[in-house]
């Protein structure tokens, strides 16, 4: 995704996954619209996932289910600034996963502190 989305003064966000990719990356901005530059923080969370198709109804069709990597022979669930390591990034403190299978939007699973 190239256009940004800005989420001022939000608790909670949410962003899409790619249906067509096993990867989706953001770019975080903290304080995107300061006007000192030595104010604006950028992180790079790359999420890596596997998807699946289910058949929900004959009037609803189909939804991708998305299961954020949780086995240590795949890449990390989530990458932060291209370091598969990193637990803290310029601004971004910590990461959690609170759940790895997403079926919906309704629950948190990823706990971002700053």
């Amino acid at each position: 995704m190239s256009e940004g989305i800005l989420f001022p003064s939000e608790n909670k966000i949410q962003v899409p996954l790619q249906l067509t990719e096993d990867s989706t990356k953001f770019t975080f901005v903290l304080n995107s619209k300061n006007s000192n530059p030595a104010l604006i923080f950028t992180d790079v969370l790359e999420f890596n996932y596997s998807r699946k198709t289910v058949y929900v109804s004959r009037a609803c069709g189909y939804k991708t289910v998305f299961d954020l990597n949780n086995d240590s022979a795949l890449p990390n669930p989530y990458v932060l600034n291209n370091d598969p390591e990193a637990r803290a990034g310029n601004w971004i403190k910590f990461l959690t996963v609170e759940k790895y299978n997403i079926e919906n939007e309704n629950e948190t699973h990823l706990k971002i502190y700053f």
